[in-house]
């Protein structure tokens, strides 16, 4: 495979989601096997900030949703000098604000899947199914629509100190990465966590939702050894700083956070739905309890936290899976080969 040396990247997007930690990651395992690569970003300090760390610092544009010429300028500007060899759109309005460019260009599929807004791709992406059979269904041809693996980066740097949390060394700590489930599995993990002493609770995600959480872990009881961690670029040390990684979402397709526990050699705990259902053997490298089985949920982080024996055997099986089938050596080669793949199609 010919090596891609100019990569252009769009994004819009929330200050924290699913679709902007993929391409944070992206972007950052992409600089790790030295690709080129030009990222352009809606304005956002704290973005900019993470990936200036990593020597990729982004332009950053306002796009906003309508009749935005002073962006949309700026960034056609900023494609035609950098001159990159494909274009990658994360985000559908800016997928959309592309339009009128003449370039290979792939774009992201996320939730609400409107033909119109891709019709200058050459081909669509996405990190599952539901998300892209929607395109096929709408019309789209299923030879130019590809499912991705997540990229997942392990910890390069030390876990953080627990004192930062006001957490003591000796207890155990659970932890929910984000993005932060939209169904009620928070709330019936709250109530697990409860049931058990000496476990505090580590939610690392997106700062808008705390307030919530807030009065939910007072409602549960727990508020006083619950922690609400907003996402920073120490966010993979932050997860290797804790003891166990909890998976409380009824509808995750994927099981990102499930890798992310694994990529840190943690025990996980996940409730049986799709994505960490196809992922986790049971009691091999990691627990799936029952969806809404408040009670087996808190049996399994007091298995895991009274036998560490059998913890660091689930985690480190764990960590054997995620270095075998998702680590960044192996996935990222496969978003070079789809990036070639779209390429060739104007030489064809």
């Amino acid at each position: 495979m010919e090596a891609l040396v100019r990569i252009l990247h769009v994004m819009s997007g929330r200050a924290f989601g699913e679709v902007e930690r993929a391409f944070e990651y992206t972007v950052s395992a992409l600089n790790d096997f030295n690709v080129t690569q030009k990222l352009i970003i809606k304005s956002n300090p704290d973005r900019a900030k993470r990936l200036s760390s990593l020597g990729m610092p982004p332009l950053e544009l306002p796009i906003k949703p309508r009749f935005d010429f002073s962006s949309k300028k700026k960034l056609y500007l900023a494609i035609e000098t950098f001159d990159p060899d494909i274009i990658v759109s994360w985000t559908s309005d800016v997928s959309f604000f592309l339009c009128e460019i003449k370039r290979n260009h792939i774009a992201y599929v996320n939730k609400d899947f409107a033909l119109y807004k891709y019709e200058s791709c050459a081909h669509l992406f996405s990190l599952n199914s539901q998300r892209t059979e929607p395109a096929v269904q709408a019309g789209w041809p299923r030879s130019r629509i590809s499912v991705m693996p997540p990229i997942i980066l392990p910890s390069k740097q030390e876990p953080v100190n627990r004192q930062r949390f006001f957490t003591p060394n000796t207890s155990i700590v659970a932890i929910l990465i984000g993005p932060l489930p939209s169904d009620e599995g928070i709330e019936n993990l709250m109530r697990a966590i409860a049931r058990l002493s000496g476990v505090y609770f580590w939610i690392l995600g997106d700062g808008n939702h705390m307030k919530n959480l807030e009065v939910m872990a007072r409602e549960e009881g727990i508020k006083p050894r619950t922690r609400f961690i907003t996402w920073s670029k120490d966010a993979a040390s932050v997860v290797s700083a804790s003891d166990i990684v909890v998976c409380p979402s009824k509808k995750d397709y994927v099981g990102v956070q499930v890798l992310e526990g694994w990529a840190q050699r943690k025990p996980v705990i996940a409730c049986d739905s799709v994505g960490p259902g196809l992922l986790i053997t049971h009691n091999e490298n990691g627990l799936l309890v029952p969806i809404d089985d408040i009670t087996r949920f808190s049996q399994a982080i007091k298995q895991v936290k009274e036998d560490k024996v059998f913890a660091k055997k689930i985690g480190e099986e764990g960590y054997n899976n995620f270095s075998q089938t998702y680590s960044p050596n192996i996935t990222v080669p496969q978003y070079l080969n789809l990036f070639s793949k779209v390429i060739s199609y104007t030489k064809s």
